[in-house]
């Protein structure tokens, strides 16, 4: 009973210090809006989530989510071959739009390091924390209890992204769009990191790649803020087409996770 109310407590403790990350680091980042570099701005926005993030991982003492176990990496880096070729259609359709670039060489760098930001912040809290606080409260003694614990933290995620409603020029139809897709992907990312020995830089680094593409595409290196981001992304889905999309992302995380995958890495 202690063992079980001590899960439960870690769990609530993990969801506390997620809010309180993203309460802090909405608060702080008006501090940035001052700057007159857009893409400077946006990645101290971002650079400050990563100091908030280490510090919540730091009162968790659960600084063993930064581990690396390069075998289990090598067995495992596979499960990410459907993001990769998301991602891999995603840069057809940004190419065939032939971009043009407004931004300079030091605007591309400072985005490249907003989006390598993004994907730390976000995996540490959702997977490196959050998913292994679920993966401790079920047990990853059954599939079943691992593809709980995923759908969960997956589920965790895409809720979250509600929260940009609040954000001037974002309506709550195009925040629940976004956390629609949001909620598919972070399930598809849960798969991947546990497939991969819960390498957690494997998961940062297609994050990143992955939030990079959608940005470009919508015109991220050309003057478009994440605000127009999400509109303009939130427009172009349908209703049948978000539905395909979830449900694709639902199939692919439950294919990634069974029976046979998963039973070798149990414990």
């Amino acid at each position: 009973m202690n063992d079980l109310m001590n899960k439960k407590r870690s769990l609530l403790l993990t969801i506390l210090v997620i809010a309180a990350v993203f309460s802090v680091n909405s608060l702080t980042g008006g501090i940035f809006d001052s700057i007159a570099d857009a893409s400077l701005a946006g990645f101290f926005r971002r650079l400050s989530s990563v100091l908030f993030v280490m510090l919540g991982t730091m009162i968790l003492r659960k600084a063993w989510i930064f581990r690396f176990d390069p075998d289990l990496l090598k067995k495992g880096w596979t499960a990410a071959i459907p993001l990769w070729i998301l991602i891999l259609f995603m840069l057809v359709s940004f190419l065939r739009q032939k971009p043009g670039f407004t931004a300079g060489p030091a605007d591309i760098f400072f985005f490249v390091m907003e989006m390598l930001c993004v994907g730390f912040s976000e995996e540490t809290l959702f997977r490196g924390l959050l998913q292994n606080a679920f993966h401790e409260l079920f047990g990853e003694d059954t599939v079943g209890h691992v593809i709980f614990a995923v759908v969960c933290a997956g589920f965790c995620f895409g809720a979250v992204h509600l929260a940009n409603a609040m954000k001037p020029g974002i309506s709550l139809g195009d925040a629940a769009i976004q956390a629609c897709v949001a909620c598919g992907a972070g399930m598809l990312f849960g798969a991947v990191y546990f497939r991969t020995g819960k390498c957690l830089w494997y998961n940062v680094l297609i994050h990143a790649v992955y939030d990079a593409m959608a940005f470009l595409i919508e015109g991220g290196l050309n003057g478009a803020d994440s605000t127009a981001v999400i509109t303009q992304s939130s427009q172009k889905i349908s209703t049948p087409m978000l539905i395909g999309q979830t449900v694709l992302f639902i199939v692919v995380t439950l294919f990634l996770l069974r029976k046979e995958k998963v039973e070798p890495l149990l414990g």
